[in-house]
């Protein structure tokens, strides 16, 4: 697996003159996850994350432009985080059911109702 990734954000952040438009992810070791709870960052806690990304992250993100980030770029960063502790057979099935990240899981066309019953 990867060491690292890119994530293109879909709200740049600015940062006095400059714009910030990707962020590229290091793979966390134990030292950068030191006082984290592995529940909280698989279940992408915004605190875990806003402690966890500026660790991790190039540029270097502060914990203020995370706080200020739009969720949407939280969720995508977030989400590259989990794949980093997944296994790889792991990441390669939830990849492979939502089309490797690029589109929304289809919704399933059979329906939960269950049948009348009859006394």
């Amino acid at each position: 697996m990867s060491k690292t990734t890119t994530v293109t954000l879909e709200n740049p952040i600015t940062r006095g003159a400059n714009t910030i438009t990707t962020i590229a992810l290091r793979r966390p070791n134990v030292e950068t996850l030191k006082g984290l709870a592995l529940s909280d960052v698989l279940s992408m806690d915004v605190q875990t994350l806003v402690t966890l990304l500026p660790r991790i992250s190039t540029p270097s993100l502060t914990q203020h432009e995370v706080k200020e980030m739009d969720p949407a770029d939280l969720m995508a960063l977030g989400q590259e985080v989990t794949y980093f502790l997944l296994p790889k057979r792991t990441v390669d099935q939830v990849k492979a059911e939502i089309g490797d990240g690029q589109t929304a899981p289809s919704t399933s066309t059979s329906s939960n109702k269950q049948a009348p019953v009859s006394a």
